[in-house]
């Protein structure tokens, strides 16, 4: 309660989780030699943290009295490192999908009986 003063239980979980997963990724970041060359991480599959986002700069900063700035800052720098959703998706677009290819072609193929049908029944009828 003294950390999260007036905030809600259930908004405050937010700024708990994503304070475990800065150190989670900090963690492994430290694990790896050359802290500054992000092709290093993607080669391990590592999220790349910017300096002023690691872990260690919240650390070396909380006694400050603007620690919740400077958290916030880290943050929004750490957000602003990841494609957002929409990036995600656009690059996720350019993948062939087999099952959407499949479905295309079995809807193709109804439309192709259907309309051999309509025709059929409109000769005989």
């Amino acid at each position: 309660d003294k950390l999260r003063g007036n905030m809600d239980a259930s908004e405050y979980k937010h700024v708990a989780l994503g304070l475990i997963f800065l150190k989670y990724i900090s963690d492994l970041q430290d694990d790896l030699s050359d802290a500054e060359d992000p092709e290093e991480y993607l080669a391990e599959n590592v999220f790349w943290i910017p300096k002023e986002a690691r872990w260690s700069h919240l650390q070396d900063n909380a006694r400050q009295a603007t620690i919740g700035k400077i958290t916030d800052d880290a943050m929004l720098l750490l957000e602003a490192s990841f494609p957002t959703v929409e990036e995600v998706e656009a690059e996720l677009g350019k993948v062939s999908n087999p099952l959407e290819e499949q479905e295309g072609k079995i809807l193709a193929e109804t439309k192709a009986i259907r309309r051999k049908q309509d025709k059929k029944q409109q000769q005989t009828g």
